[in-house]
């Protein structure tokens, strides 16, 4: 009975699956309250993919529900870093953001963000990246990085010891595990052959998010990934704890309190 609003993902970073956004967005309607879709990461890639006609669970505005998407014009936009963007289903929800103080000593005052002032020149670089790409350079890099994915991820289920997770067809990235090995020791190993590869937790698992850099490699990616896994084979359990094998496997014995001090220190190093 307090809950706001309902969160979702399209898709997810850990794992490259979108969320049942068409089922949260009935939730949302029945109970009247806001369904946000953070499509940072596939806001520039999945509508080009559903133009492509790959089967892509609706996400957007056309679930009822839905009631606000934000995208990174960064990734898979092709844009500067830092540059994002919010979409609201209507004025009043946009508006609902904005800080207005008319009694301000300096004067009228109103800013639609917390920032009271932005950049404008990152902007104007996404702008230009957008018009330079156009919408059919857009689909060509979509239909590269999707079959990349699914080959990919084919590969990888074909591999003893490893499992693909999720029951979605990959589109920009591939998630994979290991019930019978340590998949961070994996991870140790891609990494020592220079592939960056994403170490997640809860369950253990590796992502590995497919970009044009990497599509031409794919080949290349699975006969590493499968020396990985035979040397990860013959340490067994008596194989040495390396990197972020160490890390995770320590940290995944310690509660919540402790690990999350820890995460602070090292944030006041770096």
């Amino acid at each position: 009975s307090n809950t706001i609003m309902i969160y979702a993902s399209a898709p997810s970073y850990m794992h490259g699956v979108i969320d049942p956004i068409p089922e949260l967005s009935k939730v949302a309607k029945r109970n009247n309250i806001g369904l946000h879709v953070d499509a940072c990461l596939g806001g520039f890639f999945l509508p080009f993919a559903k133009q492509l006609g790959y089967d892509i669970i609706p996400f957007d505005f056309s679930n009822p529900g839905v009631t606000s998407i934000s995208a990174d014009l960064h990734k898979y936009g092709y844009g500067p870093m830092t540059r994002s963007v919010v979409l609201y289903r209507n004025e009043d929800f946009r508006q609902a953001q904005y800080f207005a103080y008319p009694k301000f000593t300096g004067g009228l005052y109103a800013t639609p963000t917390i920032a009271g002032s932005r950049p404008g020149a990152l902007l104007a670089c996404a702008w230009a990246t957008m018009m330079s790409i156009g919408e059919e350079g857009y689909q060509e890099r979509v239909k590269a990085i999707v079959e990349a994915c699914r080959q990919l991820a084919s590969g990888i289920a074909n591999m003893e010891d490893l499992e693909v997770c999720g029951q979605q067809l990959p589109t920009l990235s591939v998630a994979f595990t290991s019930d019978t090995l340590d998949i961070y020791r994996i991870a140790d190993h891609m990494k020592d052959k220079n592939w960056s590869i994403n170490s997640m937790q809860n369950p253990p698992c590796l992502d590995f998010i497919m970009t044009l850099n990497t599509v031409p490699k794919i080949d290349q990616f699975l006969a590493d990934l499968g020396t990985a896994v035979k040397l990860t084979r013959k340490e067994g359990a008596d194989g040495k704890s390396m990197g972020s094998a160490k890390i995770y496997g320590a940290v995944g014995k310690m509660p919540s309190g402790p690990a999350g001090e820890m995460l602070k220190a090292f944030t006041d190093m770096t």
